[in-house]
């Protein structure tokens, strides 16, 4: 039985980690309706985040292995006195934005008082006894999809580039997206992205850039803070399962975005993120 729920949970962790469904969103709730407020590290959930990030990668390997070659290259630019911001490549571009954009998680190792730092900080209010913060959310996903959706006509005429104001936004975005249950922050940054002015693909491959560096930092850390092991076979198992998973959900949400199908998801954060908020602000009252 521990092998079926393994795969269970590595598929059902890959598409929600990808997909506006939110992961750590439906961790929070099922947590909460199961009174379970301790905020321990499941060794499993680790292990399959670090199996999305390298699904990811492997999706859009082209373009992981063309960016990190653009970094190195940058170095050896340098040293030869032929670096030039006023002419680089758009590549080399997108690699210095995403690159400034990921920086932001470093934030995360800041002190905050009582909690440690403010990864601790982000990680508290998924287990405060309440979902409005979970619903809120939600709502916020709906509409900047919503919002994402409605403007689809405008953007087709006009694209507009990246610049490093579009970037120190999509790293708040991204440090908030990931660290905050309710939002995904795929879709987040893709949406984000579009409505800045991006073309489709270029949004979505922009989001990947950003999202599988911080899977893997977020598989990494919840291995280092659980207090137990899980079986081997069932963890090499749930690995292989994310990674393919991950690797198919990646390259159907590019179809997705491409082809306008992002409303069926905008209902879903709609009518799930109201029915969290009415839960959360009902448990204001009673706890």
């Amino acid at each position: 039985m521990s092998y079926i729920l393994a795969v269970l949970q590595a598929v059902v962790q890959a598409v929600a980690e990808i997909f506006p469904l939110s992961f750590s969103g439906l961790q929070a709730v099922q947590r909460d309706f199961a009174g379970d407020f301790s905020g321990t590290v499941s060794p499993l959930a680790g292990i399959i985040h670090i199996a999305v990030a390298l699904g990811i990668v492997a999706a859009f390997f082209k373009m992981f292995r063309r960016e990190t070659g653009e970094f190195f290259m940058s170095f050896a630019d340098m040293a030869r006195k032929q670096f030039s911001l006023k002419s680089m490549p758009p590549t080399r571009g997108f690699m210095g934005c995403t690159l400034i954009s990921f920086l932001f998680f470093l934030v995360l190792l800041l002190p905050a008082g009582d909690y440690g730092n403010l990864y601790e900080f982000f990680r508290y209010f998924s287990y405060d006894r309440c979902l409005l913060d979970e619903g809120f959310a939600y709502l916020v996903m709906f509409g900047v999809m919503l919002a994402c959706i409605k403007t689809a006509d405008m953007r087709r005429r006009e694209t507009r580039g990246m610049d490093v104001r579009f970037a120190l936004i999509m790293g708040v975005l991204a440090l908030v997206g990931v660290n905050m249950a309710g939002f995904s922050v795929v879709a987040l940054l893709t949406c984000v992205a579009m409505l800045w002015g991006l073309a489709d693909k270029l949004a979505v491959r922009y989001a990947f850039a950003i999202a599988a560096p911080a899977f893997l930092g977020r598989g990494i850390i919840e291995l280092v803070q659980t207090r137990s092991a899980p079986a081997v076979g069932p963890a090499i198992l749930a690995f292989v399962v994310a990674a393919a998973a991950a690797f198919f959900a990646a390259r159907l949400f590019l179809w997705v975005v491409c082809k306008r199908h992002l409303q069926y998801f905008v209902w879903y954060d709609l009518a799930f993120g109201a029915v969290v908020s009415v839960v959360g602000i009902v448990q204001l009252f009673i706890r």
